[in-house]
Protein backbone atom coordinates (compact mmCIF):
# COMPACT_ATOMS: atom_id res chain seq x y z
CA UNK A 1 0.00 0.00 0.00
CA UNK A 2 1.35 3.42 -0.90
CA UNK A 3 2.10 6.10 1.64
CA UNK A 4 -0.58 8.36 0.17
CA UNK A 5 -3.19 5.66 0.68
CA UNK A 6 -2.06 5.12 4.32
CA UNK A 7 -2.50 8.81 5.01
CA UNK A 8 -6.01 8.80 3.53
CA UNK A 9 -7.04 5.82 5.71
CA UNK A 10 -5.54 7.49 8.79
CA UNK A 11 -7.38 10.76 8.13
CA UNK A 12 -10.61 8.86 7.51
CA UNK A 13 -10.34 6.98 10.82
CA UNK A 14 -9.62 10.20 12.70
CA UNK A 15 -12.77 11.82 11.25
CA UNK A 16 -14.88 8.80 12.15
CA UNK A 17 -13.61 8.80 15.75
CA UNK A 18 -14.27 12.53 16.08
CA UNK A 19 -17.80 12.22 14.72
CA UNK A 20 -18.53 9.38 17.17
CA UNK A 21 -18.98 6.67 14.51
CA UNK A 22 -16.33 4.48 16.16
CA UNK A 23 -17.26 5.21 19.79
CA UNK A 24 -19.65 2.26 20.14
CA UNK A 25 -17.29 0.49 22.55
CA UNK A 26 -15.82 3.49 24.35
CA UNK A 27 -15.46 2.95 28.10
CA UNK A 28 -16.46 -0.73 27.87
CA UNK A 29 -14.39 -3.86 28.40
CA UNK A 30 -14.17 -6.42 25.64
CA UNK A 31 -15.54 -9.84 26.52
CA UNK A 32 -13.17 -12.80 26.51
CA UNK A 33 -15.18 -14.32 23.65
CA UNK A 34 -14.87 -11.15 21.56
CA UNK A 35 -11.13 -10.88 22.35
CA UNK A 36 -10.63 -14.45 21.17
CA UNK A 37 -12.50 -13.83 17.89
CA UNK A 38 -10.59 -10.58 17.32
CA UNK A 39 -7.27 -12.36 17.97
CA UNK A 40 -8.12 -15.09 15.44
CA UNK A 41 -9.17 -12.51 12.84
CA UNK A 42 -5.97 -10.50 13.19
CA UNK A 43 -3.80 -13.62 13.00
CA UNK A 44 -5.59 -14.86 9.88
CA UNK A 45 -5.25 -11.49 8.19
CA UNK A 46 -1.56 -11.33 9.13
CA UNK A 47 -1.02 -14.86 7.77
CA UNK A 48 -2.86 -14.30 4.48
CA UNK A 49 -0.87 -11.15 3.76
CA UNK A 50 -3.56 -8.55 4.46
CA UNK A 51 -1.14 -6.65 6.77
CA UNK A 52 1.89 -7.44 4.67
CA UNK A 53 2.29 -3.78 3.78
CA UNK A 54 3.48 -3.13 7.34
CA UNK A 55 6.45 -5.53 7.04
CA UNK A 56 9.66 -3.60 6.54
CA UNK A 57 7.96 -0.21 6.70
CA UNK A 58 9.56 2.47 8.88
CA UNK A 59 7.91 5.28 10.77
CA UNK A 60 9.19 8.74 10.02
CA UNK A 61 11.08 10.64 12.79
CA UNK A 62 8.21 13.10 12.91
CA UNK A 63 5.70 10.29 13.42
CA UNK A 64 7.90 8.71 16.11
CA UNK A 65 8.07 12.02 17.98
CA UNK A 66 4.29 12.38 17.83
CA UNK A 67 3.78 8.88 19.24
CA UNK A 68 6.43 9.45 21.93
CA UNK A 69 4.96 12.78 23.02
CA UNK A 70 1.44 11.34 23.07
CA UNK A 71 2.56 8.43 25.28
CA UNK A 72 4.52 10.75 27.58
CA UNK A 73 1.53 13.04 27.91
CA UNK A 74 -0.75 10.16 28.83
CA UNK A 75 1.83 8.83 31.29
CA UNK A 76 1.75 12.12 33.24
CA UNK A 77 -1.80 11.24 34.27
CA UNK A 78 -1.44 9.53 37.72
CA UNK A 79 -4.64 7.54 37.27
CA UNK A 80 -3.54 6.23 33.89
CA UNK A 81 -0.04 5.44 35.18
CA UNK A 82 -1.33 3.63 38.25
CA UNK A 83 -3.85 1.67 36.20
CA UNK A 84 -1.21 0.49 33.72
CA UNK A 85 1.32 -0.26 36.45
CA UNK A 86 -1.19 -2.38 38.33
CA UNK A 87 -2.14 -4.16 35.12
CA UNK A 88 1.48 -5.05 34.40
CA UNK A 89 2.04 -6.22 37.96
CA UNK A 90 -1.12 -8.32 37.85
CA UNK A 91 -0.16 -9.71 34.45
CA UNK A 92 3.38 -10.64 35.53
CA UNK A 93 2.21 -12.14 38.83
CA UNK A 94 0.66 -14.96 36.81
CA UNK A 95 3.30 -17.79 36.74
CA UNK A 96 1.75 -19.29 33.63
CA UNK A 97 2.10 -16.02 31.73
CA UNK A 98 5.73 -15.66 32.76
CA UNK A 99 6.44 -19.22 31.69
CA UNK A 100 4.84 -18.76 28.24
CA UNK A 101 6.57 -15.41 27.70
CA UNK A 102 9.91 -16.87 28.72
CA UNK A 103 9.54 -19.79 26.32
CA UNK A 104 8.56 -17.49 23.44
CA UNK A 105 11.49 -15.18 24.19
CA UNK A 106 13.93 -18.12 24.27
CA UNK A 107 12.47 -19.47 21.03
CA UNK A 108 12.88 -16.15 19.27
CA UNK A 109 16.41 -15.73 20.65
CA UNK A 110 17.42 -18.99 18.98
CA UNK A 111 16.86 -17.28 15.63
CA UNK A 112 20.37 -16.10 14.68
CA UNK A 113 19.10 -13.32 12.41
CA UNK A 114 16.76 -11.97 15.09
CA UNK A 115 19.48 -12.15 17.74
CA UNK A 116 22.04 -10.27 15.64
CA UNK A 117 19.54 -7.57 14.70
CA UNK A 118 18.55 -7.11 18.34
CA UNK A 119 22.18 -6.93 19.52
CA UNK A 120 23.04 -4.41 16.78
CA UNK A 121 20.03 -2.27 17.64
CA UNK A 122 20.94 -2.28 21.36
CA UNK A 123 24.53 -1.32 20.60
CA UNK A 124 23.44 1.58 18.42
CA UNK A 125 20.99 2.73 21.08
CA UNK A 126 23.40 2.45 24.04
CA UNK A 127 26.25 4.15 22.15
CA UNK A 128 24.25 7.38 22.06
CA UNK A 129 25.41 9.98 24.63
CA UNK A 130 21.85 11.27 24.87
CA UNK A 131 20.53 7.80 25.71
CA UNK A 132 23.26 7.26 28.31
CA UNK A 133 22.47 10.56 30.00
CA UNK A 134 18.74 9.77 30.04
CA UNK A 135 19.42 6.34 31.51
CA UNK A 136 21.84 7.77 34.05
CA UNK A 137 19.25 10.26 35.29
CA UNK A 138 16.63 7.53 35.31
CA UNK A 139 19.01 5.28 37.23
CA UNK A 140 19.61 7.98 39.83
CA UNK A 141 15.88 8.52 40.29
CA UNK A 142 15.14 4.81 40.31
CA UNK A 143 18.00 4.09 42.69
CA UNK A 144 16.68 6.69 45.10
CA UNK A 145 13.17 5.24 44.87
CA UNK A 146 14.44 1.69 45.43
CA UNK A 147 16.61 2.86 48.33
CA UNK A 148 13.67 4.53 50.05
CA UNK A 149 11.50 1.49 49.41
CA UNK A 150 14.04 -0.89 50.96
CA UNK A 151 14.63 1.43 53.91
CA UNK A 152 10.90 1.33 54.60
CA UNK A 153 10.82 -2.45 54.26
CA UNK A 154 13.98 -2.94 56.35
CA UNK A 155 12.48 -0.90 59.19
CA UNK A 156 9.91 -3.69 59.54
CA UNK A 157 11.52 -6.10 62.00
CA UNK A 158 9.44 -9.11 60.91
CA UNK A 159 10.27 -8.59 57.22
CA UNK A 160 13.94 -8.02 58.03
CA UNK A 161 14.25 -11.25 60.02
CA UNK A 162 12.56 -13.24 57.23
CA UNK A 163 14.99 -11.86 54.66
CA UNK A 164 18.00 -12.67 56.85
CA UNK A 165 16.76 -16.26 57.26
CA UNK A 166 16.22 -16.60 53.51
CA UNK A 167 19.66 -15.21 52.69
CA UNK A 168 21.35 -17.39 55.30
CA UNK A 169 19.65 -20.49 53.91
CA UNK A 170 20.34 -19.79 50.25
CA UNK A 171 23.90 -18.40 50.35
CA UNK A 172 26.89 -20.71 50.22
CA UNK A 173 29.16 -18.69 52.49
CA UNK A 174 32.32 -20.61 51.67
CA UNK A 175 31.73 -20.25 47.94
CA UNK A 176 30.92 -16.56 48.35
CA UNK A 177 34.09 -16.03 50.39
CA UNK A 178 36.16 -17.85 47.79
CA UNK A 179 34.71 -15.77 44.94
CA UNK A 180 35.27 -12.56 46.92
CA UNK A 181 38.93 -13.41 47.62
CA UNK A 182 39.56 -14.26 43.98
CA UNK A 183 38.05 -10.98 42.83
CA UNK A 184 40.02 -8.88 45.32
CA UNK A 185 43.24 -10.68 44.34
CA UNK A 186 42.69 -9.47 40.78
CA UNK A 187 44.76 -6.23 40.38
CA UNK A 188 42.32 -4.79 37.83
CA UNK A 189 39.34 -5.31 40.14
CA UNK A 190 41.29 -3.83 43.07
CA UNK A 191 42.27 -0.76 41.05
CA UNK A 192 38.65 -0.31 40.00
CA UNK A 193 37.13 -0.75 43.48
CA UNK A 194 39.69 1.14 45.57
CA UNK A 195 38.63 4.64 44.38
CA UNK A 196 34.97 3.71 44.90
CA UNK A 197 35.62 2.47 48.45
CA UNK A 198 37.73 5.54 49.22
CA UNK A 199 34.97 7.81 47.97
CA UNK A 200 32.36 6.01 50.06
CA UNK A 201 34.44 6.20 53.25
CA UNK A 202 35.19 9.89 52.67
CA UNK A 203 31.47 10.70 52.47
CA UNK A 204 30.63 12.40 55.82
CA UNK A 205 26.94 11.44 55.67
CA UNK A 206 27.71 7.79 54.95
CA UNK A 207 30.33 7.64 57.73
CA UNK A 208 27.96 9.31 60.19
CA UNK A 209 25.29 6.69 59.45
CA UNK A 210 27.90 3.96 59.85
CA UNK A 211 29.03 5.36 63.21
CA UNK A 212 25.42 5.47 64.44
CA UNK A 213 25.09 1.76 63.70
CA UNK A 214 28.48 0.81 65.17
CA UNK A 215 27.87 2.47 68.54
CA UNK A 216 24.66 0.54 69.20
CA UNK A 217 24.90 -2.18 71.86
CA UNK A 218 23.13 -4.64 69.55
CA UNK A 219 25.75 -4.21 66.82
CA UNK A 220 28.68 -4.46 69.23
CA UNK A 221 27.21 -7.58 70.80
CA UNK A 222 26.88 -9.23 67.39
CA UNK A 223 30.46 -8.33 66.46
CA UNK A 224 31.72 -9.57 69.83
CA UNK A 225 29.94 -12.89 69.46
CA UNK A 226 31.13 -13.29 65.87
CA UNK A 227 34.75 -12.61 66.83
CA UNK A 228 34.56 -15.04 69.77
CA UNK A 229 33.13 -17.72 67.54
CA UNK A 230 35.81 -17.28 64.89
CA UNK A 231 38.69 -17.00 67.36
CA UNK A 232 37.60 -20.08 69.26
CA UNK A 233 38.50 -22.15 66.22
CA UNK A 234 42.06 -23.55 66.72
CA UNK A 235 42.59 -23.90 62.98
CA UNK A 236 41.73 -20.25 62.43
CA UNK A 237 44.13 -19.09 65.18
CA UNK A 238 46.91 -21.25 63.79
CA UNK A 239 46.29 -19.95 60.29
CA UNK A 240 46.32 -16.29 61.40
CA UNK A 241 49.49 -16.88 63.41
CA UNK A 242 51.26 -18.31 60.36
CA UNK A 243 50.09 -15.41 58.19
CA UNK A 244 51.31 -12.88 60.78
CA UNK A 245 54.73 -14.55 61.11
CA UNK A 246 55.13 -14.67 57.34
CA UNK A 247 54.31 -10.98 57.04
CA UNK A 248 56.80 -9.98 59.74
CA UNK A 249 59.57 -11.73 57.83
CA UNK A 250 59.19 -9.01 55.20
CA UNK A 251 61.49 -6.06 55.95
CA UNK A 252 59.26 -3.52 54.16
CA UNK A 253 56.21 -4.70 56.13
CA UNK A 254 58.04 -4.30 59.47
CA UNK A 255 59.10 -0.75 58.57
CA UNK A 256 55.56 0.07 57.45
CA UNK A 257 54.08 -1.26 60.70
CA UNK A 258 56.59 0.70 62.77
CA UNK A 259 55.37 3.93 61.16
CA UNK A 260 51.72 2.91 61.67
CA UNK A 261 52.33 2.18 65.36
CA UNK A 262 53.96 5.57 65.76
CA UNK A 263 50.84 7.21 64.35
CA UNK A 264 48.55 5.09 66.54
CA UNK A 265 50.33 4.88 69.91
CA UNK A 266 48.88 3.59 73.17
CA UNK A 267 50.31 5.91 75.78
CA UNK A 268 50.21 4.45 79.30
CA UNK A 269 49.52 6.41 82.46
CA UNK A 270 53.16 6.02 83.53
CA UNK A 271 54.34 7.45 80.19
CA UNK A 272 52.08 10.48 80.69
CA UNK A 273 53.56 10.99 84.16
CA UNK A 274 57.09 10.73 82.72
CA UNK A 275 56.32 13.35 80.06
CA UNK A 276 54.81 15.61 82.71
CA UNK A 277 57.92 15.29 84.90
CA UNK A 278 60.09 16.27 81.94
CA UNK A 279 57.85 19.27 81.28
CA UNK A 280 58.31 20.35 84.90
CA UNK A 281 62.08 20.02 84.52
CA UNK A 282 61.95 22.14 81.32
CA UNK A 283 63.45 19.30 79.28
CA UNK A 284 62.74 19.04 75.57
CA UNK A 285 61.81 15.49 74.55
CA UNK A 286 60.06 13.41 71.88
CA UNK A 287 57.07 11.27 72.91
CA UNK A 288 56.20 7.85 71.49
CA UNK A 289 53.95 9.33 68.77
CA UNK A 290 56.82 11.20 67.07
CA UNK A 291 58.92 9.91 64.17
CA UNK A 292 62.08 10.65 66.17
CA UNK A 293 61.20 7.74 68.48
CA UNK A 294 61.32 5.29 65.55
CA UNK A 295 64.79 3.76 65.54
CA UNK A 296 65.14 1.11 62.83
CA UNK A 297 62.38 -1.46 63.22
CA UNK A 298 61.44 -0.35 66.74
CA UNK A 299 59.72 2.52 68.52
CA UNK A 300 60.62 3.81 71.98
CA UNK A 301 58.56 5.55 74.66
CA UNK A 302 60.68 8.67 75.00
CA UNK A 303 63.75 10.28 73.44
CA UNK A 304 65.85 13.11 74.90
CA UNK A 305 68.57 14.70 72.75
CA UNK A 306 71.58 16.62 74.14
CA UNK A 307 70.70 20.25 74.96
CA UNK A 308 72.37 23.19 76.76
CA UNK A 309 70.65 22.79 80.15
CA UNK A 310 71.51 19.08 80.62
CA UNK A 311 74.61 16.88 80.51
CA UNK A 312 74.14 14.21 77.85
CA UNK A 313 76.90 12.87 75.63
CA UNK A 314 74.44 11.13 73.27
CA UNK A 315 70.65 10.87 72.80
CA UNK A 316 68.85 9.04 75.61
CA UNK A 317 66.00 6.60 74.93
CA UNK A 318 63.67 5.72 77.83
CA UNK A 319 61.37 2.69 77.95
CA UNK A 320 58.53 2.52 80.52
CA UNK A 321 58.00 -1.16 81.41
CA UNK A 322 54.81 -2.62 82.87
CA UNK A 323 55.46 -4.95 85.81
CA UNK A 324 53.22 -7.75 84.54
CA UNK A 325 53.57 -7.59 80.76
CA UNK A 326 57.34 -7.19 80.62
CA UNK A 327 57.94 -9.99 83.14
CA UNK A 328 56.47 -12.59 80.80
CA UNK A 329 59.13 -14.86 79.30
CA UNK A 330 58.07 -14.10 75.74
CA UNK A 331 58.27 -10.32 76.27
CA UNK A 332 61.57 -10.59 78.15
CA UNK A 333 63.08 -12.15 75.01
CA UNK A 334 61.58 -9.43 72.85
CA UNK A 335 62.98 -6.68 75.10
CA UNK A 336 66.43 -8.29 74.97
CA UNK A 337 66.26 -8.47 71.17
CA UNK A 338 65.25 -4.82 71.04
CA UNK A 339 68.18 -3.76 73.26
CA UNK A 340 70.65 -5.95 71.30
CA UNK A 341 69.42 -4.49 68.00
CA UNK A 342 69.95 -0.95 69.31
CA UNK A 343 73.50 -1.68 70.59
CA UNK A 344 74.48 -3.42 67.36
CA UNK A 345 73.09 -1.04 64.75
CA UNK A 346 72.59 2.27 66.61
CA UNK A 347 75.40 2.53 69.21
CA UNK A 348 75.07 6.33 69.15
CA UNK A 349 71.99 5.98 71.44
CA UNK A 350 71.80 5.20 75.16
CA UNK A 351 68.86 3.16 76.59
CA UNK A 352 67.37 3.39 80.10
CA UNK A 353 64.35 1.69 81.72
CA UNK A 354 61.71 2.89 84.18
CA UNK A 355 59.49 0.23 85.78
CA UNK A 356 55.83 0.60 86.68
CA UNK A 357 56.39 0.05 90.42
CA UNK A 358 58.99 2.84 90.47
CA UNK A 359 56.21 5.34 89.79
CA UNK A 360 54.72 4.53 93.18
CA UNK A 361 56.93 7.29 94.55
CA UNK A 362 57.48 10.46 92.52
CA UNK A 363 60.80 11.29 94.19
CA UNK A 364 62.34 8.11 92.81
CA UNK A 365 61.47 9.07 89.21
CA UNK A 366 62.55 12.71 89.52
CA UNK A 367 65.83 11.72 91.18
CA UNK A 368 66.56 9.17 88.45
CA UNK A 369 65.84 11.70 85.72
CA UNK A 370 68.00 14.33 87.38
CA UNK A 371 70.81 11.79 87.76
CA UNK A 372 70.60 10.62 84.13
CA UNK A 373 70.44 14.20 82.81
CA UNK A 374 72.95 15.78 85.21
CA UNK A 375 70.46 18.33 86.56
CA UNK A 376 70.75 20.54 89.60
CA UNK A 377 67.93 21.41 91.98
CA UNK A 378 65.57 24.03 90.57
CA UNK A 379 64.91 27.30 92.37
CA UNK A 380 61.49 28.22 93.77
CA UNK A 381 59.33 30.65 91.80
CA UNK A 382 58.36 33.88 93.57
CA UNK A 383 54.82 35.15 92.97
CA UNK A 384 51.93 37.02 94.56
CA UNK A 385 49.14 34.78 95.93
CA UNK A 386 46.58 37.14 94.34
CA UNK A 387 47.80 36.03 90.92
CA UNK A 388 46.64 32.47 91.63
CA UNK A 389 43.24 31.61 90.11
CA UNK A 390 40.93 28.84 91.29
CA UNK A 391 38.54 26.55 89.45
CA UNK A 392 37.05 23.06 89.67
CA UNK A 393 38.87 20.43 87.59
CA UNK A 394 37.92 16.95 86.40
CA UNK A 395 39.10 13.67 87.91
CA UNK A 396 41.70 12.85 85.22
CA UNK A 397 43.48 16.20 85.54
CA UNK A 398 43.52 15.94 89.32
CA UNK A 399 44.66 12.31 89.20
CA UNK A 400 47.70 13.06 87.01
CA UNK A 401 48.80 15.94 89.25
CA UNK A 402 48.30 13.98 92.49
CA UNK A 403 50.14 10.93 91.10
CA UNK A 404 53.16 13.16 90.47
CA UNK A 405 53.32 15.36 93.55
CA UNK A 406 51.55 13.62 96.45
CA UNK A 407 53.45 11.15 98.60
CA UNK A 408 50.63 8.57 98.34
CA UNK A 409 51.09 8.48 94.56
CA UNK A 410 47.36 8.11 93.87
CA UNK A 411 44.21 10.19 94.11
CA UNK A 412 42.04 7.51 95.73
CA UNK A 413 38.55 8.82 96.42
CA UNK A 414 37.39 11.92 94.60
CA UNK A 415 34.51 14.34 95.05
CA UNK A 416 35.27 18.04 94.70
CA UNK A 417 38.58 18.75 92.93
CA UNK A 418 40.05 22.27 93.18
CA UNK A 419 42.75 23.33 90.73
CA UNK A 420 44.94 26.39 91.34
CA UNK A 421 46.63 28.10 88.41
CA UNK A 422 49.41 30.64 87.93
CA UNK A 423 49.49 32.03 84.39
CA UNK A 424 47.41 29.05 83.16
CA UNK A 425 49.85 26.54 84.73
CA UNK A 426 48.39 24.12 87.29
CA UNK A 427 50.48 24.56 90.47
CA UNK A 428 48.30 22.94 93.17
CA UNK A 429 45.36 20.59 93.68
CA UNK A 430 43.08 20.06 96.68
CA UNK A 431 40.67 17.12 96.73
CA UNK A 432 37.65 16.77 99.03
CA UNK A 433 35.86 13.39 99.21
CA UNK A 434 33.39 11.47 101.38
CA UNK A 435 35.17 10.33 104.58
CA UNK A 436 36.17 6.68 105.02
CA UNK A 437 35.50 6.65 108.74
CA UNK A 438 31.83 7.35 109.57
CA UNK A 439 32.59 7.57 113.29
CA UNK A 440 33.98 11.08 112.71
CA UNK A 441 30.52 12.34 111.72
CA UNK A 442 28.80 10.38 114.49
CA UNK A 443 31.20 11.64 117.16
CA UNK A 444 30.60 15.27 116.15
CA UNK A 445 26.82 14.80 115.85
CA UNK A 446 26.51 15.16 112.07
CA UNK A 447 24.99 13.01 109.35
CA UNK A 448 27.50 11.22 107.10
CA UNK A 449 26.40 13.22 104.04
CA UNK A 450 27.10 16.48 105.91
CA UNK A 451 30.84 15.71 106.15
CA UNK A 452 33.68 16.04 103.60
CA UNK A 453 37.28 14.92 104.06
CA UNK A 454 40.21 16.89 102.67
CA UNK A 455 41.86 13.75 101.30
CA UNK A 456 44.65 15.18 99.10
CA UNK A 457 46.70 18.37 98.98
CA UNK A 458 49.60 18.60 96.52
CA UNK A 459 51.70 21.56 95.37
CA UNK A 460 54.15 21.64 92.47
CA UNK A 461 57.75 21.52 93.88
CA UNK A 462 58.71 24.76 92.09
CA UNK A 463 55.91 26.67 93.89
CA UNK A 464 56.11 25.31 97.45
CA UNK A 465 56.59 28.74 99.01
CA UNK A 466 55.76 29.61 102.62
CA UNK A 467 52.06 29.91 103.61
CA UNK A 468 50.76 28.88 100.16
CA UNK A 469 49.20 25.62 101.44
CA UNK A 470 47.21 27.31 104.25
CA UNK A 471 46.18 30.11 101.85
CA UNK A 472 44.78 27.62 99.31
CA UNK A 473 42.97 25.60 102.01
CA UNK A 474 41.25 28.78 103.23
CA UNK A 475 40.14 29.60 99.68
CA UNK A 476 38.73 26.11 99.20
CA UNK A 477 36.78 26.41 102.48
CA UNK A 478 35.24 29.69 101.33
CA UNK A 479 34.09 28.03 98.12
CA UNK A 480 32.49 25.10 100.00
CA UNK A 481 30.70 27.46 102.44
CA UNK A 482 29.26 29.36 99.50
CA UNK A 483 28.33 26.53 97.10
CA UNK A 484 27.99 23.40 99.31
CA UNK A 485 25.39 24.54 101.82
CA UNK A 486 24.59 20.98 102.95
CA UNK A 487 28.17 20.42 104.18
CA UNK A 488 28.55 21.18 107.89
CA UNK A 489 31.92 19.61 108.82
CA UNK A 490 35.35 19.18 107.21
CA UNK A 491 37.91 16.62 108.40
CA UNK A 492 41.50 15.84 107.45
CA UNK A 493 44.43 13.73 108.69
CA UNK A 494 48.09 14.69 109.02
CA UNK A 495 50.43 11.70 108.79
CA UNK A 496 53.42 12.07 111.09
CA UNK A 497 55.19 9.30 109.13
CA UNK A 498 55.92 11.94 106.49
CA UNK A 499 56.67 14.64 109.07
CA UNK A 500 53.19 16.13 108.64
CA UNK A 501 52.08 17.37 112.04
CA UNK A 502 49.23 19.56 110.77
CA UNK A 503 50.91 22.98 110.72
CA UNK A 504 48.98 24.02 107.59
CA UNK A 505 45.66 23.09 109.27
CA UNK A 506 46.48 25.07 112.40
CA UNK A 507 47.35 28.05 110.21
CA UNK A 508 43.93 27.72 108.56
CA UNK A 509 42.08 27.65 111.92
CA UNK A 510 41.31 23.93 111.99
CA UNK A 511 40.89 22.20 115.35
CA UNK A 512 42.89 19.16 116.50
CA UNK A 513 40.29 16.47 117.23
CA UNK A 514 42.48 13.52 118.24
CA UNK A 515 45.00 10.93 117.11
CA UNK A 516 44.72 7.78 114.99
CA UNK A 517 46.72 4.63 115.75
CA UNK A 518 49.78 3.92 113.53
CA UNK A 519 49.30 2.00 110.30
CA UNK A 520 51.84 0.02 108.28
CA UNK A 521 53.48 1.04 105.01
CA UNK A 522 56.08 -0.43 102.69
CA UNK A 523 59.59 0.74 101.89
CA UNK A 524 61.96 -0.54 99.21
CA UNK A 525 65.70 -1.19 99.55
CA UNK A 526 66.48 2.43 98.69
CA UNK A 527 64.15 3.85 101.33
CA UNK A 528 61.30 4.97 99.08
CA UNK A 529 57.90 4.63 100.75
CA UNK A 530 54.76 3.03 99.26
CA UNK A 531 51.23 3.14 100.69
CA UNK A 532 49.82 -0.29 101.57
CA UNK A 533 46.76 0.23 99.34
CA UNK A 534 48.98 1.24 96.41
CA UNK A 535 51.10 -1.88 96.85
CA UNK A 536 48.01 -4.08 97.21
CA UNK A 537 46.59 -2.67 93.96
CA UNK A 538 49.88 -3.36 92.16
CA UNK A 539 50.02 -6.90 93.51
CA UNK A 540 46.42 -7.64 92.48
CA UNK A 541 47.04 -6.27 89.00
CA UNK A 542 49.93 -8.72 88.61
CA UNK A 543 47.97 -11.64 90.16
CA UNK A 544 50.25 -11.67 93.19
CA UNK A 545 49.77 -11.51 96.96
CA UNK A 546 51.23 -8.59 98.91
CA UNK A 547 54.08 -10.75 100.25
CA UNK A 548 54.89 -12.10 96.76
CA UNK A 549 55.00 -8.60 95.31
CA UNK A 550 57.18 -7.39 98.18
CA UNK A 551 59.60 -10.27 97.65
CA UNK A 552 59.86 -9.63 93.91
CA UNK A 553 60.47 -5.87 94.26
CA UNK A 554 62.38 -5.81 97.58
CA UNK A 555 59.73 -4.09 99.70
CA UNK A 556 59.71 -4.32 103.50
CA UNK A 557 56.67 -3.79 105.72
CA UNK A 558 57.19 -1.04 108.27
CA UNK A 559 54.84 0.60 110.73
CA UNK A 560 54.44 4.33 110.45
CA UNK A 561 53.83 6.96 113.06
CA UNK A 562 50.51 8.15 114.40
CA UNK A 563 48.12 10.42 112.47
CA UNK A 564 46.51 13.63 113.70
CA UNK A 565 42.82 14.25 112.98
CA UNK A 566 41.76 17.86 112.37
CA UNK A 567 38.22 19.19 111.92
CA UNK A 568 36.68 22.46 110.67
CA UNK A 569 33.03 23.22 111.56
CA UNK A 570 31.32 25.27 108.88
CA UNK A 571 28.05 25.82 110.77
CA UNK A 572 29.81 27.68 113.59
CA UNK A 573 31.86 30.04 111.40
Amino acid sequence: MEIETKKKISESLKKRFKSGMCNWNKGKHLTEDFKSKLRVTIKSKWNDGTYAYLIGSKLSEEHKDKISNAVKERWTDPIYREKNTNSVIKYWSDPEHRRIYSELAKLRWEDEEYRQKTIAAIRILTSSDEYREVMRQHGIRRSSEISEMFKKLWSNKEWREKQIIKLSANIDKELLSKISRERWNDPKFYEKMFPIMSRNFSDPKRMENLRKVMVTSEYRMKIRESVKKVCSNPEFRKKMSEISKKRWENKEYREKMAVIRINQPKTSTQQKILYSFLDDLKIKYFSDNSIECKIGFYTFDCRIDPQPNIKLNKPLLIEVQGDYWHKLEKNIRQDRSKATYLRSYYPEFDLKYLWEHEFDNRDRITNLLKYWLGLKEQELVNFDFKQVTERLIDYKEAELFISKYHYAGRIGRSGVNFGYYLNDELIAVIVYANPIRQEVAIKQGYAYKEVLELSRLAIHPNYQVKNLASHLISRSINYIKKDKLDIKLLVSFADNTYNHSGVVYKASNWTLDGEVAPDYWYADDRGYMCHKKTLWNKASKNSLTESEYCSRHNYTKIYGDKKYRYIFKLDTV
